[in-house]
């Protein structure tokens, strides 16, 4: 069987003109990213005129798109991919406006099962898997990951391109930042650090471990590694195409160790977040969220969430110049989160069954 280029299927994924800050990126900066093919849509040549005989234009609207790409998952042949049509109309569902279009027609067009799968896989290797496998802590007695997730895990030296004292040291110090942005103070609880809050001599109010939290994985710094196998070099490509807004903002491989991608949680509710547990859904309100948890809260986290529901960040006094969380990062975890779940991808991702 002739082999299929795998990155053919999300070419329709681009995100509109229009970034909203100065430290954009381009697609020159995006490396290892081509600049996106011309579809047929987006030709710059004048359409001709139609004629009297012409057939109609096919209908471009998003009701019609949803409908046309649905019908085409109802057509495809389960070929031991059950998780296929539910993966994919849960992306047509929770997708930002500005790609689920995109993907609407990459379904339409594929002219062939095969080519489904190309697609459903392009979106497990490049976006859940990664996203999902540098979130979680693995436990040891976890199966085996696939060789090219084992190379982002083990930090083989001959990959990284930075020192890993030089990250390290990256990571602490946005670590230091964030926690005194934060005044030390996980975001749910309103716990103060116990080793913060023993060195200030506070008085006795509940206190417990509060680490960062980082929304986009930290460990996505290390996705532009050089001689990476092709799915994880491309991660940051299709998590651009599939959540336009997280390149409109600038963040970057280079940029995750920002201030905007990260926040205090005591150490269980930050476990919780990473499993995708538990997310941040923006509101209407500036740096206020609802706190949103799935099926798969553990009894212990729940307790420490308690009635909170509501989410709102702060600067602490002398940190006005630190941003805080950037709502476009939260509104991708918290879309991955729903995806994850309303598909039941989290099976497939936790015993890492993908090949």
């Amino acid at each position: 069987m002739p082999s299929v280029k795998r990155t053919i299927s999300l070419c329709n994924f681009e995100a509109p003109p229009g970034p909203r800050r100065s430290c954009r990126l381009t697609q020159e900066e995006i490396r290892g990213t081509n600049p996106r093919p011309l579809s047929p849509r987006s030709s710059p040549s004048p359409s001709p005129s139609p004629s009297p005989s012409s057939p109609p234009s096919p209908d471009k609207s998003w009701p019609a798109l949803k409908e046309q790409a649905k019908e085409r998952l109802r057509n495809y042949h389960d070929a031991g991919q059950g998780l296929l049509k539910t993966c994919l109309h849960s992306c047509l569902t929770w997708f930002p406006i500005d790609s689920r279009q995109g993907l609407a027609e990459s379904i339409i067009e594929a002219a062939t099962d095969e080519s489904l799968d190309v697609l459903y896989k392009d979106l497990l290797a490049g976006l859940f898997i990664p996203i999902s496998i540098s979130s979680a802590a693995l436990p040891a007695s976890r199966t085996p990951l696939p060789p090219m997730l084992q190379l982002l895990m083990d930090g083989d030296p001959d990959l990284v391109p930075l020192e890993k004292d030089a990250s390290q040291a990256r990571y602490e110090t946005v670590r230091d930042t964030i926690l005194e942005r934060d005044a030390h103070v996980c975001a749910v609880t309103g716990w103060v650090d116990t080793e913060y809050h023993r060195k200030m001599g506070l008085p006795t109010e509940i206190h417990s471990q509060v680490e960062v939290a980082f929304i986009i994985p930290f460990m996505y710094g290390s996705c532009r590694r050089k001689n990476l196998p092709q799915d994880f070099a491309n991660c940051w490509d299709v998590l651009y195409r599939c959540f336009p807004e997280v390149r409109r903002i600038g963040l970057s491989a280079e940029g995750v160790d920002s201030p905007e991608n990260g926040f205090a949680l005591i150490s269980c509710l930050r476990d919780a977040f990473k499993r995708f547990a538990m997310a941040f859904k923006p509101t209407s309100v500036k740096d206020q969220y609802e706190l949103i948890m799935y099926q798969n809260i553990r009894h212990d986290e729940k307790l420490f969430i308690g009635k909170t529901r509501t989410v709102n960040f702060r600067r602490a006094k002398g940190c006005h110049a630190v941003p805080l969380p950037d709502p476009a990062l939260f509104d991708c975890h918290y879309r991955i989160a729903e995806i994850v779940h309303a598909s039941s991808l989290a099976n497939v991702i936790d015993g890492h069954n993908y090949e």
